[in-house]
């Protein structure tokens, strides 16, 4: 648990620096030195969910062959120079914190902290240590998106998170969907709706059996005889989301700042990503698909800080860092974490 406490400390203190250094090349060079930090920690542990071992068992079989461009490429060069296995893991790290890390460098120097924060809190984080291919998609997503928003069009950007994994396409159709729709009250329903499917569930494996005879055709066809997507599971409202759903509300009540500072896709997003999120989230399988619009919430939210009267950024700023400090804590300190105690391969 100490840990994670002194990788939050130090993380914090690496981009809380940003609001007093306006320099941006020295700001780079401390946020390189928190992705050698998170590589170091992320690629150190072991044996965090069943797909960390599938990937070493994996490697270690030369018949196995990714479906993944990049995977291939990767699983090439360790077999090749006869690698360590787990330097998979370090290679994975490595890229996925320098495009958190890229995205993070796009954002105001005054929100980088809680912005940080988040995504120690979120998926993107505890996520890595286990879907390392899905979240690096994230990663670059997240960066790609961050790019649009801030005018620079790099779409061959989102043409790498799809050669990493495939289910970044979602993604991708999130974007084109997202600039054809405006947050509205229509829109606001709508996702209280959601929030409404998040309590009940119960509807996911009939609305499968629809896109069964397609889903069985590819790569993730497998996944149909899971219980994971056969199953329901009724989602519990917890403090977490009930937290999210306030913020989300209140996103909703200062959409017009968004808009009037060029962020008008990324709340488009944010909020396609919720909905989605919480239709899918009684599935645990169908859920990891809806991950890419869903981060954004890591940069729609610290906005919230500069969105009211300058006399309240920084308390804004620290209420919603705090907020975010506490949910880490609490994920950490749950019965049955299996993040704690921290195992590693050094």
């Amino acid at each position: 648990m100490l840990i994670y406490i002194l990788l939050i400390i130090l993380s914090t203190i690496i981009f809380i620096s940003h609001i007093y250094v306006k320099d941006e090349k020295v700001n780079f060079v401390t946020a390189f030195v928190w992705v050698l930090l998170m590589t170091l920690f992320v690629g150190s542990q072991d044996g965090i969910g069943t797909d960390h071992s599938n990937y070493i068992a994996q490697i270690e079989s030369p018949w196995v062959v990714p479906s993944e461009p990049f995977t291939i490429l990767v699983f090439a060069i360790i077999r090749s120079f006869g690698i360590s296995s787990y330097a998979f893991f370090y290679i994975y790290a490595f890229l996925t914190y320098f495009y958190l890390a890229k995205a993070v460098l796009l954002s105001d120097r005054n929100i980088r902290f809680i912005v940080v924060i988040m995504i120690l809190q979120s998926l993107l984080f505890f996520q890595s240590f286990n879907l390392v291919r899905q979240i690096l998609a994230c990663a670059i997503f997240l960066y790609g998106l961050m790019l649009i928003s801030c005018g620079k069009k790099h779409y061959i950007v989102f043409v790498l998170a799809f050669l990493v994994h495939y289910s970044a396409l979602f993604g991708i159709l999130m974007i084109v969907l997202a600039k054809m729709i405006k947050v509205n009250i229509v829109v606001l329903m709508i996702y209280i709706g959601s929030v409404c499917i998040l309590l009940w569930g119960g509807f996911m494996s009939g609305f499968i059996s629809i896109f069964e005879p397609i889903i069985g055709k590819t790569y993730y066809g497998y996944y149909l005889e899971s219980a994971l997507i056969n199953e329901n599971q009724t989602a519990h409202f917890g403090v977490v989301y009930q937290v999210i759903f306030v913020l989300s509300l209140i996103v909703y009540a200062k959409r017009n700042y968004y808009v009037s500072n060029n962020l008008e896709l990324i709340l488009n997003v944010f909020f396609l990503g919720q909905i989605m999120y919480n239709v899918l989230s009684a599935n645990i399988t169908l859920q990891r698909i809806t991950y890419y619009p869903y981060v954004s919430m890591v940069f729609v939210i610290p906005l919230l800080a500069k969105s009211l009267h300058s006399y309240w950024t920084t308390r804004n700023a620290l209420l919603l860092y705090l907020i975010y400090f506490v949910f880490i804590l609490a994920s950490l300190s749950s019965k049955g974490s299996p993040y704690v105690p921290y195992k590693s391969i050094l």
